[in-house]
């Protein structure tokens, strides 16, 4: 007997690949493209899974606790959010907010609703193929948008944070970054980088001073760069960016 559930999860996969195959990385929808966004979105989804799987529960208590979510309702946003393992939490502790997954490879969408089924918290989660640098939202849509580990994959940061911004009501906020919460447990972050082999090479603070460049190019004057944890040396924790949008 086929379950119910897996055969919705499949159907609305489908519809969104139907819906968003082009463009698929960039402009190209050709068969292999098509082929390497699958094998991409299976193995990040291991990732995730495997590896990545301590961090989200953290991460999703340190933003409703920082922005203040878990008695908000409002609509949200993970750019850049693969198979939705931050958004499942995230819903999980903000009843009142809709979330939406955010990616560029569509072939994440039956991760996110698998599950959003096995939570039980499918009616307040979807998924939508975007790019960062042309958010296919208008302006002043949601409520608060994150996004953990692909920000240095975005081209062109300037312009996607100016997306980003544009994008967020006012009164709305944004925390953005890569690495782990500062409420993460060292020995936690420790398993995760070995399993990583030591994690990926990069400065923090120069990603930091970059950052802090951007909101001072786009005139964002509510922001914070956090370095979480940096009263030790065992793990870099790497860099989080905080920022709001003036209320009207």
């Amino acid at each position: 007997m086929v379950n119910k559930a897996t055969v919705l999860i499949a159907v609305v996969a489908v519809l969104v690949l139907a819906a968003g195959v082009c463009p698929l990385l960039g402009s190209d929808d050709s068969p292999a493209a098509k082929s390497s966004a699958q094998t991409g979105a299976e193995s990040f989804n291991r990732t995730a899974k495997e590896v990545l799987h301590p961090v989200y529960p953290y991460l999703a208590e340190a933003i409703a606790d920082e922005l203040g979510l878990r008695d908000r309702s409002g609509v949200g946003v993970d750019i850049g959010g693969g198979p939705g393992d931050l958004v499942l939490e995230l819903s999980r502790l903000t009843p009142g907010f809709y979330w939406i997954d955010a990616d560029l490879n569509p072939f994440f969408a039956k991760y996110l609703f698998r599950g959003a089924f096995e939570r039980e918290c499918s009616d307040r989660l979807s998924f939508i193929q975007a790019d960062v640098h042309n958010l296919p939202f208008r302006d002043s849509y949601a409520d608060v948008i994150v996004s953990r580990g692909s920000l240095q994959q975005w081209k062109d940061r300037s312009k996607a944070f100016r997306e980003i911004y544009r994008v967020l009501k006012p009164g709305g906020n944004a925390f953005i970054g890569r690495g782990f919460p500062g409420n993460m447990p060292v020995e936690a972050a420790k398993g995760v980088r070995e399993k990583q082999g030591g994690g990926p090479r990069y400065s923090p603070g120069d990603t930091a001073a970059e950052l802090e460049g951007i909101m001072k190019d786009l005139e964002i004057s509510d922001y914070k760069v956090l370095r979480p944890r940096l009263d030790q040396d065992q793990v870099n924790y790497g860099v989080w960016i905080v920022f709001s949008k003036p209320a009207d």
